[in-house]
């Protein structure tokens, strides 16, 4: 019976030391953001060079940013603005409410960040990645939500498809009772 408490104590602590951690779902270059090329908002390093826009969507607070930040974290709700050198390989975010995370920008196929270049980086906690769907990795996730969307739409279309077919079967009525009455 003891040996069951212990098991069932251990379980719970080790659920709520992974609940502080965070794990990065995705980070992808977003070409079409031309937010890094805004000249109002546009930050260069100290050689001149323009710095790339790391936009980080994440609910906790982030208190502090290691290695290549130039300016302070802009918040904008979820979404944290940071600007980053372009030389920079790798980049330590400590949190409010999380443990600090190291993200190597080449575990995710950038050997650093391009500047004038926008870069989306989602943050999940580490838990919520695992209870997701079993084994949820990150590309499996973005898969189900454009899917969801598609099928939500996919019933409006039918209906519209099904309009279309019963004006094209009127029309074809409306044309024979000419042709007959023509005739």
């Amino acid at each position: 019976m003891n040996k069951l408490k212990l098991i069932i104590l251990f379980l719970f602590m080790s659920l709520a030391a992974s609940a502080q951690r965070l794990a990065v779902e995705s980070l992808k270059l977003r070409p079409n953001d031309l937010s890094a090329r805004n000249v109002k908002n546009q930050r260069h390093d100290l050689n001149g060079k323009p710095c790339a826009l790391l936009k980080v969507m994440v609910l906790d607070n982030i208190t502090k940013c290691s290695s290549g930040n130039i300016g302070d974290i802009v918040t904008e709700g979820p979404v944290k603005l940071k600007f980053i050198t372009s030389a920079t390989p790798s980049l330590e975010l400590s949190f409010q409410y999380h443990y600090p995370l190291t993200i190597n920008f080449a575990d995710y196929g950038y050997k650093h960040l391009e500047g004038n270049s926008t870069y989306e980086l989602n943050l999940v906690d580490e838990l919520q990645m695992m209870l997701g769907n079993g084994n949820l990795t990150p590309n499996t996730q973005s898969n189900n939500v454009s899917q969801n969307s598609i099928t939500a739409v996919t019933p409006a279309n039918k209906i519209e498809e099904s309009a279309n077919k019963v004006e094209q079967s009127t029309s074809k009525v409306e044309e024979s009772d000419s042709q007959s009455n023509n005739a």
